[in-house]
């Protein structure tokens, strides 16, 4: 793997950096094996999938820990003594202050490999030093198309159905890490038409949208989620996509955008899609405005998929069945998996993830529903009558078709 062409190994012998190394080995002597270091890290975290890079100082020693398909898993362990150069090689490619030791930073770099990864850095202090998280951005068109992120068909057809409506706002529903950003740009991908102006407000740009015009929030320049939102009705804008919408102020703007005839596409942290409506009371938002401006809600989870190579036939126990919710008759025609592991899977027996989806079409019996401020219960109910599938069904049915196994949808969704 290329190191970055504009960062130098002598860019760690600064003054500063060295300052306060009296009673410890020589810094210079750990610079080398430090970058040399990095670079495996690096390595072993793309060639394993890895989201996340995770590195915590201890008393004696610094752990590292990938994230992979959604779960913590062990990595080597480095000496304290290396601690002081890497965390200053990450800080130098994250173009971030050396001296700076006591305030959260913020920063990224690309490697030179192949897709060009960007790797997100966050570093805080703890208790024993610097706490250091690397977020993983993949390539360019890592996830293209709904059908790459695991919707039905039927669900995917709903989707674009709600998202090509002229005005009203369609939330996609999760808690962090669920990939909701992930589904917006697939979304807008897929909506995108040269005949519309489109306008994403991000907290981080991940990629290159082609045909939209990019807006990142930076809340430390001024300009803020909410900013942003009030300057895209200067910009012309039909279709609105806002990767997170977190305050009162912010579901406002976004719901006076949509009153205006635009169409919003917008992440919310929320359980699933009908607790999407008790989130939005919440926000001060009236059952009026929900039920006149709100178009759909889709909710989202994330599962690991079983490896193909070693997963072997299991029949599920009576608590699994009950904790599915689904009758053992609903399993007799189907063929179910476990997870074993093998040198392909990291012995995990899983390999990749996909996602669980539910698509709420807010309908007139819907509306109506959410102006008597129904409880999300029977919203779920009233919404079988005209084909909403919840998380927990789509899970069975990827259960039953040996995509994933009853432990994670139970895992995924309690």
């Amino acid at each position: 793997m290329k190191k970055e062409p504009d960062c130098e190994p002598d860019d760690f012998a600064s003054n500063e950096f060295l300052e306060g190394t009296e009673n410890q080995p020589c810094v210079e002597s750990f610079i080398s094996p430090a970058i040399d270091l990095l670079d495996h890290i690096l390595r072993d975290a793309l060639q394993s999938g890895a989201s996340h890079i995770h590195l915590h100082p201890g008393a004696a020693c610094v752990a590292v820990r990938f994230r992979i398909d959604g779960v913590l898993t062990g990595g080597p362990v480095i000496p304290k003594a290396l601690e002081r150069a890497l965390v200053g090689r990450i800080k130098v490619l994250s173009r971030m202050d050396l001296t700076e030791r006591r305030r959260p930073q913020t920063g990224a770099f690309e490697l030179n490999s192949v897709g060009n990864p960007v790797f997100r850095v966050e570093v805080a202090p703890s208790l024993h030093g610097e706490s250091i998280t690397l977020t993983i951005i993949r390539s360019p068109g890592f996830f293209r198309t709904l059908d790459d992120l695991g919707l039905t068909q039927f669900s995917a057809e709903r989707l674009l159905k709600i998202g090509c409506k002229m005005g009203g706002i369609v939330l996609v529903a999760g808690p962090t890490g669920s990939g909701r950003g992930t589904l917006l740009r697939a979304l807008i991908r897929q909506l995108h038409h040269l005949d519309r102006q489109f306008v994403s407000i991000e907290q981080v740009i991940r990629e290159e949208l082609e045909g939209v015009c990019q807006l990142e929030a930076v809340p430390s320049l001024g300009c803020d989620t909410v900013r942003l939102l009030a300057s895209a009705r200067r910009l012309d804008v039909d279709v609105l996509m806002c990767s997170s919408l977190d305050t009162v102020d912010e579901f406002r703007q976004a719901f006076e955008l949509a009153a205006e005839g635009c169409t919003v596409l917008a992440g919310i942290s929320a359980c699933d899609a009908p607790s999407t409506l008790s989130r939005l009371t919440d926000m001060g938002l009236g059952p009026g405005r929900i039920a006149s401006h709100l178009t759909g809600v889709v909710g989202l989870r994330l599962v690991r998929k079983l490896c193909q190579n070693c997963r072997a036939p299991h029949d599920p126990s009576g608590g699994e069945v009950a904790a599915l919710g689904v009758s053992p008759e609903q399993l007799k025609e189907a063929t179910l998996y476990r997870a074993i592991g093998c040198p392909a899977c990291r012995s995990t027996g899983y390999s990749g993830r996909t996602g669980l989806h539910e698509v709420m079409e807010v309908n007139d019996s819907l509306r109506s529903a959410i102006w008597r401020e129904v409880a999300a219960p029977d919203l779920t109910q009233m919404g079988r009558g005209s084909g909403f599938v919840s998380l927990r069904d789509d899970g069975v049915q990827k259960v039953m078709e040996g995509i994933t196994t009853p432990e994670e949808v139970i895992r995924a969704l309690g």
